[in-house]
């Protein structure tokens, strides 16, 4: 029989402290741990790496000089849902991943590999599955594997599926209610699988095999309230769950070799996903819909509040190196400028920052080496403002190059193997 337990933390338990209700693990062959080498100057991840931590050494980066090299647009990119995820830059390839519109009311998920340097395209592949409403994630890149979150056609629950980077074929695929987009943590493919039964909702965490048929370990966060999980950061022993229920919120902090809950920290408002792991910290976003805002940053191996720093704005994390946090700061009110700050990352106090006018507003920023880049987008009154990619030195906050993006409406922007890459409202964009 597998041992089941169930395990109730501190710091400051609340309502939540009934939502980890325990975690059994089943290993075979495919569970023994084989971290997979990442190439540090490429962006394979949502956010660049495992640890979300938005940056990249500054070999990833274009020299000094940047220019628009190629674009790819399809005219039947579906323009109703919004621009589409970021690229995943690994191995001299981009990895494109948007919905076609077509003739059903919902288009076809299609992954395109694209050649960085000039934009060859390798393969393209239009799957027989329909995005999960408009919480399309990028891809992530491992191994010659690309894990994609999407839902199966004719059902209602997301599915992940596996593709060869070389050639696109399909490799494996794992049905069943996916709440989070797929990482690495502990070389295992890892996830939050959720179930409805009797008005109830029950979330796990559960880590796969490359093959995605073992199941290594699985942590229950149960309970009869709604869970909202959000996508986790994951350091080398632990991997950190963003998760709300009702009206409360927390950090959770799992062993990624076995699922064992370590620690709980609460929010004081909703947390953004992705967070970041960075030297000892876990710095995130926590916002109230309200236009107030918190950024925190969290001992990593506590859970313990090491700063935190309320905002008249809401606060997304974009980039952390080991000295600075970039945050993206702003409101729903078009009449309030978005911010770019840099915040130092051990006190959390503003280092600079730079304001938009009322017609535009910021994307996430990232990072490579000492220099930070963001996207500047219309705002939503100001659909004629153009849209830019910048760069700005990260020590100091001046700006050292503005290029004009294809579209007005773009993605946050992606640096690896030596190009820039952005989403746009009709395709991709690539700058060098």
């Amino acid at each position: 029989m597998v041992p089941t337990r169930r395990t109730l933390l501190g710091h400051g338990g609340v309502a939540l402290g009934a939502v980890l209700a325990g975690c059994s693990g089943v290993f075979g062959s495919e569970c023994t741990p084989d971290p997979a080498l990442l190439d540090p100057a490429s962006w394979p991840f949502p956010r660049a790496d495992p640890a979300n931590t938005g940056h990249v050494p500054a070999r990833a980066a274009p020299p000094d000089r940047i220019e628009s090299r190629w674009t790819d647009e399809d005219e039947r990119l579906d323009q109703t849902l919004g621009i589409p995820p970021r690229p995943t830059v690994a191995d001299g390839t981009v990895f494109f991943t948007y919905e076609r519109a077509g003739e059903e009311e919902i288009g076809p998920v299609v992954v395109t590999a694209f050649d960085v340097d000039g934009g060859h395209r390798r393969w393209r592949r239009e799957l027989p599955l329909n995005p999960a409403d408009t919480d399309l994630h990028p891809p992530v890149v491992a191994d010659g594997r690309l894990f994609l979150r999407t839902y199966p056609k004719g059902d209602d629950r997301p599915a992940v599926v596996s593709l060869d980077t070389a050639t696109g074929e399909t490799r494996a695929r794992r049905s069943g209610t996916v709440e989070t987009p797929p990482t690495l943590a502990a070389g295992r493919l890892q996830y939050v699988e959720s179930e409805y039964a009797d008005d109830t909702e029950t979330a796990a965490a559960t880590a796969f095999g490359p093959s995605l048929d073992h199941v290594c370990w699985r942590t229950d966060l149960d309970t009869g309230s709604p869970v909202r999980v959000r996508a986790p950061g994951v350091s080398p022993r632990l991997v950190f769950y963003p998760i709300s229920v009702g009206d409360e919120h927390a950090v959770l902090a799992l062993d990624a070799a076995s699922g064992r809950p370590e620690w709980r920290t609460v929010l004081p408002g909703a947390p953004e996903p992705f967070p970041t792991v960075r030297t000892d910290r876990v710095f995130l976003g926590a916002n109230t819909g309200e236009n107030r805002g918190t950024v925190v940053a969290l001992d990593r191996r506590t859970g313990a509040v090491e700063w935190r720093r309320e905002l008249d704005a809401d606060a997304f994390v974009g980039a952390v190196t080991n000295s600075t946090v970039l945050v993206r700061e702003g409101t729903d009110l078009d009449r309030e400028p978005d911010a770019l700050v840099a915040r130092d990352a051990a006190t959390g106090r503003v280092r600079w920052q730079v304001t938009t006018d009322e017609r535009t507003e910021f994307t996430l920023p990232t990072s490579a080496g000492d220099a930070a880049f963001v996207c500047r987008t219309p705002s939503h009154t100001s659909v004629d403002a153009p849209g830019t990619l910048e760069r700005y030195d990260l020590a100091t906050g001046e700006r050292t190059a503005t290029v004009p993006t294809a579209d007005e409406w773009v993605s946050a922007p992606v640096v690896g193997d030596g190009y820039v890459a952005i989403s746009t409202d009709r395709g991709l964009q690539v700058f060098g």
